[in-house]
């Protein structure tokens, strides 16, 4: 039973690193600096996520993931993009991600569960001799140990230089039970009662989710800034409350006035 789960794995991700990719590469070379000169926000579903504050972004660039769609009944707010990177995330909740008419970016690995819908775009994944450093998404990006740092990577590839992140809270709480599995090197847990997101139920008791890898993501969120300012941009954390310290704070109300 083993083998023939590795055997399942294998053939997914190998699907989804053999995407249709003259069709998918087209939309990608599109995204190149298509909104070059705006800023935007990347949001995080932490608990400090307001849902009053998307609503000041209407004017503005905003990628969000996973489940975000959770604000939707308090909020005419939508995303500009949509994005998820797990594959975990898009086994248990896939098809509610897919229903919603919002332009949808998604890592390489979560193809076998979208393949039928053509309106989602995907980044290609990153082969040996791809620079992970490079960001080209024609190439291959990897998606890092965040879907926050890959919706950098995505604003980057747009042209975007001023970002603002919302709702890292960036600390979680864990009291759920590993399930002995592993998703992209992570490990799969099944998730008890705690609360790490905006809404109360954004993961009921038994989903499974990955464990946040805080360090490395830390890591990964350092280097976005430094490949940022290199190119004569900025990361600010506008988070109301937040525990990362790899990006310089900002005052999210000073950004409306």
């Amino acid at each position: 039973m083993d083998l023939i789960a590795s055997f399942r794995r294998t053939l997914r991700y190998s699907l989804g690193r053999q995407l249709p990719n003259l069709h998918n590469d087209r939309r990608l070379r599109r995204l190149k600096d298509i909104h070059k000169g705006r800023r935007a926000f990347v949001i995080g579903n932490g608990p400090s996520l307001k849902v009053p504050d998307l609503d000041r972004l209407t004017n503005d660039i905003a990628f969000a993931s996973n489940k975000i769609y959770l604000a939707f009944d308090r909020t005419p707010w939508r995303p500009t993009y949509l994005t998820c990177s797990d594959s975990v995330v898009a086994q248990t909740v896939g098809p509610n991600m897919a229903a919603l008419p919002i332009t949808k970016i998604f890592g390489h690995s979560t193809f076998p569960y979208f393949k039928r819908h053509a309106d989602i775009t995907y980044c290609n994944s990153p082969s040996r001799r791809t620079d992970p450093k490079d960001w080209d998404l024609i190439k291959g990006v990897s998606t890092g140990h965040s879907v926050l740092y890959w919706d950098l990577e995505l604003a980057f590839w747009m042209g975007i230089r001023e970002i603002y992140a919302i709702g890292v809270d960036f600390s979680f709480e864990v009291a759920s039970k590993a399930t002995g599995a592993k998703a992209m090197g992570n490990d799969v847990l099944a998730a008890g009662r705690e609360v790490n997101h905006f809404h109360p139920d954004y993961r009921k008791p038994g989903e499974l989710w990955t464990m946040p890898q805080l360090n490395k993501q830390r890591d990964e969120f350092a280097f976005a800034l430094e490949k940022y300012r290199s190119h004569g941009g900025v990361i600010y954390n506008a988070s109301r409350e937040t525990k990362l310290d790899a990006w310089p704070r900002v005052d999210f109300e000073s950004l409306f006035k």
